[in-house]
């Protein structure tokens, strides 16, 4: 048996597979449905959107699918308190 590193799209999606095969076998029905969409947006005085994160929950867990800060407003804590703001939810 080996081990390599490499990166092959086909591979990974057997990975995927394999892990929500398993998954699916040892949870309920009820945590199978993504349980709701989250996004927290970050508006500038001008109302304009200056940043932001999207999220879904499922299986009692959330997963981040996108976190944005424009760079104007970086280095000013915002990328946290978004993250914060969905680890509290």
């Amino acid at each position: 048996m080996k081990i390599v590193k490499q990166w092959v799209q086909e591979d990974s999606d057997y990975i995927r597979e394999k892990v929500i095969e398993y998954n699916q076998k040892h949870i309920s029905d009820e945590e199978k449905k993504p349980s709701e969409k989250i996004s927290f947006i970050v508006r500038n005085e001008k109302e304009e959107i200056v940043g932001g994160i999207t999220a879904i929950t499922f299986w009692h867990h959330v997963h981040v699918d996108f976190l944005w800060v424009s760079e104007e407003y970086r280095h000013e804590g915002y990328g946290s308190k978004l993250i914060k703001l969905i680890e509290e939810f």
